[in-house]
């Protein structure tokens, strides 16, 4: 036997030979190359990624959305184009396996605090690692996550009217029976009122997805207008997918957009002009939304983003510098 293939911990992770079969693994060192390349480099206006061919190619693969280079008629000039692009993608935050649905859920219910607790602090309610409310609800209805979630879902069925999805958010308007209870947790969305439990999978499965990666970038000839992107990475295992309400399957990724799209509409937009790259776009014209799915192989064939060889080599040298 080679010694390239030998079971050595050496060889768990190196080359495209690696033992290690996790996709998670891959996805961390993604995140440091994206982190580390993509910032903009002391009095440079551009990223990190200059003529580095390995960079160029997983940044390619991560922010480009081929529909919008389709224009033009020549190979070398959509190349140069997109190469332009990529220089402009500053990354300002890159989150691993972010739950921010769940996160940011309890952060919510103990920001508005039932009045019995509003002579405390309400750092000291942040500091605790398990909190009770009660009552379970919250006066501020418009401040209640859970009520945005129904929302959401509500404007999101393809199944009714116009006038069907008026009515059912006039009735969760003054529906006093809305709780801030994790509606992911098992048994969580038997809380949900009747009248909208007809979404509780896909309430459910938005609780309990997240990204792989979840990146906040800019574009640097308007650093003012932010983007969310979600990555969800492949190397060896399929895409899931989850039971969705009414018969729908719903893949990760798109779970995944609907979590962004509901972030970014109630919470991330007003707070810090965030909104979805249209990275996520299932279509040019489209204003429906998936994560970006990213393939990573030991071998470059036609459905490879990313090599993870080229993901090993770029992180070492990232922590060699």
């Amino acid at each position: 036997m080679s010694k390239e293939l030998d079971l050595s911990i050496d060889k768990y992770i190196s080359d495209e030979f690696s033992i290690c079969r996790e996709e998670r693994q891959y996805a961390l060192y993604l995140s440091n190359v994206l982190r580390y390349y993509g910032k903009n480099p002391k009095n440079k206006t551009t990223n990190r990624i200059g003529d580095n061919e390995k960079v160029k190619s997983i940044f390619e693969a991560c922010f480009v959305n081929i529909e919008d280079f389709n224009n033009f008629d020549y190979e070398e000039e959509r190349k140069i184009m997109v190469e332009e692009e990529l220089k402009k993608i500053v990354i300002e935050k890159v989150f691993y396996e972010a739950t921010f649905m769940r996160d940011i859920f309890e952060r919510n219910r103990r920001r508005y605090l039932p009045k019995k607790f509003r002579n405390k602090k309400r750092e000291d309610f942040y500091l605790q690692k398990t909190f009770e409310r009660t009552p379970n609800k919250i006066c501020e209805k418009g401040k209640s996550f859970n009520r945005k979630l129904i929302e959401f879902c509500i404007n999101k069925d393809k199944e009714i009217k116009n006038d069907e999805k008026e009515k059912l958010i006039k009735e969760l308007a003054n529906n006093e029976n809305i709780e801030e209870i994790h509606y992911g947790m098992k048994d969580g969305n038997i809380k949900i009122p009747n009248d909208f439990k007809k979404y509780k999978k896909k309430i459910r499965a938005m609780m309990n997805s997240k990204p792989d990666l979840a990146v906040i970038y800019y574009n640097s000839d308007n650093i003012m207008k932010k983007y969310l992107l979600f990555f969800e990475c492949k190397f060896e295992s399929p895409e899931d997918n989850k039971d969705g309400d009414n018969g729908e399957k719903l893949p990760q990724t798109k779970i995944q957009g609907y979590i962004a799209d509901f972030l970014c509409k109630y919470y991330f937009e007003e707070t810090d002009n965030i909104s979805i790259s249209s990275v996520m776009k299932t279509n040019k014209n489209s204003n429906e939304y998936q994560s970006k799915k990213i393939q990573f192989s030991r071998e470059q064939n036609e459905n490879t983003d990313i090599l993870i060889s080229s993901l090993i080599d770029l992180e070492k040298e990232i922590f060699n510098k």
